[in-house]
């Protein structure tokens, strides 16, 4: 499963509503956190203080994007 299909069954799993292209229409502080430790549980990653910001994920792509960087950064770190 790809990273992109993976986040978009976590953020299903959380009640966070997507409109139809992708981006987050609805996302309360609870679901956000929930979301990022499913994440983290998921890709077996820590994700930075620095990311964990909702209003830096508006779409699936951001969050795509975010695993991807904490992904390589931690193969390389």
């Amino acid at each position: 499963m790809s990273i992109y299909e993976t986040i978009i069954q976590i953020v299903e799993r959380n009640g966070i509503i997507l409109d139809e292209r992708g981006d987050i229409f609805e996302m309360d502080s609870i679901m956000f956190v929930q979301m990022i430790v499913d994440i983290e549980v998921e890709f077996n990653i820590e994700i930075p203080d620095a990311f964990l910001r909702n209003d830096n994920y508006p779409n699936i792509q951001s969050l795509v994007y975010m695993v991807q960087e904490v992904l390589k950064s931690e193969k390389n770190g």
